[in-house]
């Protein structure tokens, strides 16, 4: 994972997010408080001066899949809620995996609010968030905590964990790869913690099942509750929230012919993105045109740009292929002052005979491939 603390002063006044950022660390212990209605915590995003993102999921008693009424509510104080600065109630359904996502608005700007869930006629309560409307007017700073590169399997979340304990951030901003869409074997070289972790399911994902399924994963982890409880979220996705190098038709890691159309992998990944994430949905209806913008009084400006699934053309490749290595091999070989120039170039023995030609083409695998590049 990959996290950077931004603080902005009157020095500084525009942040626009085009792709990942940054370094990394730290130490950790869990923070996060749930109960069996409300196992992956509580979340809120995409804030505005007047208005917040509220975010949960409901966890149904069995396999029920009956409609559930879930009570929000919104205060000043972390420990009062008995008069809410606003509160309503959301049906979670199965249709949308019971996840509650709503709009709390007519709030005050630049103000911390805390919010909690309430269901099963009172019983089960969820854990407490914080979040904070964006200031209007003057402001002398502005202090956020940029991640990317969040692979379950690599690394053991301590960054979360960090900024959870900090809990003094104005907005958490997550510019991309959120979740990764491997199986097993699919990025071995990240793959250190798979012995513990697992992938959930054990299979690159695909369906809208499978990327459900990852992000419930992620979402068990205590130290992702606990910063996504800390402080609202600002998030875009980059190219592992579908498949590896994705453009606007396809990517890296997506064969229509074994795995499907490339447009239906991308709605079912954008379902569970906006299931799970505690953003706003596109006026527009187009739920790949993901921009927004986000104004920290006269001081910062964010910009979330889209910059995969909408404008994006499939990525070229450098790299020569083995034909045009052998190919440009052969036209040197051929020419004795081109064999002589790359004897001499690279510090190699010029051939002297037939029998040296193979060895000496060899040798020239790597360097002509790098001139090719």
């Amino acid at each position: 994972m990959k996290l950077i603390t931004v603080t902005f002063s009157t020095l500084k006044r525009h942040f626009t997010v085009l792709s990942t950022i940054i370094v990394c660390s730290l130490v950790s212990n869990s923070l996060a408080q749930t109960n069996a209605s409300f196992p992956y915590g509580v979340a809120s995003g995409d804030p505005y001066s007047d208005s917040v993102v509220l975010w949960t999921k409901f966890a149904p008693a069995g396999n029920s899949t009956a409609t559930q009424d879930v009570t929000w509510q919104i205060s000043t104080s972390r420990t009062n809620f008995s008069a809410p600065v606003a509160s309503g109630t959301f049906q979670a359904t199965s249709a949308n995996n019971f996840t509650v996502k709503l709009i709390a608005s007519g709030l005050q700007s630049g103000t911390e609010y805390f919010y909690r869930f309430i269901t099963n006629g009172g019983a089960s309560v969820s854990t407490v968030g914080r979040t904070k409307t964006l200031p209007s007017g003057s402001v002398n700073s502005v202090r956020l905590a940029v991640f990317s590169c969040s692979n379950i399997t690599a690394d053991p979340f301590y960054a979360y964990d960090k900024v959870a304990r900090k809990g003094d951030f104005d907005a958490l901003v997550h510019v991309g790869d959120y979740i990764y869409e491997y199986g097993p074997g699919g990025y071995g070289a990240a793959e250190s913690l798979a012995a513990s972790v697992g992938f959930e399911p054990n299979s690159e994902l695909l369906t809208l099942a499978d990327y459900r399924a990852r992000y419930a994963q992620y979402h068990r982890q205590n130290s992702l509750q606990s910063a996504r409880a800390s402080a609202p979220l600002i998030a875009v996705w980059d190219d592992h929230e579908t498949a590896n190098d994705s453009y606007k038709d396809g990517a890296q890691n997506h064969d229509p012919a074994t795995e499907g159309t490339w447009n239906d992998r991308v709605t079912a990944a954008l379902e569970a993105y906006y299931e799970w994430m505690p953003i706003r949905e596109p006026s527009g209806g187009n739920r790949k045109e993901a921009y927004r913008s986000f104004d920290f009084g006269n001081l910062v400006s964010l910009h979330m740009l889209e910059t995969r699934l909408t404008g994006r053309d499939k990525q070229i490749s450098l790299a020569p292929s083995t034909e045009d290595v052998q190919n440009r091999i052969g036209q040197i070989l051929s020419n004795s002052t081109l064999t002589n120039y790359y004897a001499s170039t690279y510090s190699l023995t010029p051939p002297a005979s037939a029998s040296d030609y193979p060895a000496f083409g060899a040798a020239l695998a790597t360097p002509v491939a790098n001139e090719l590049v």
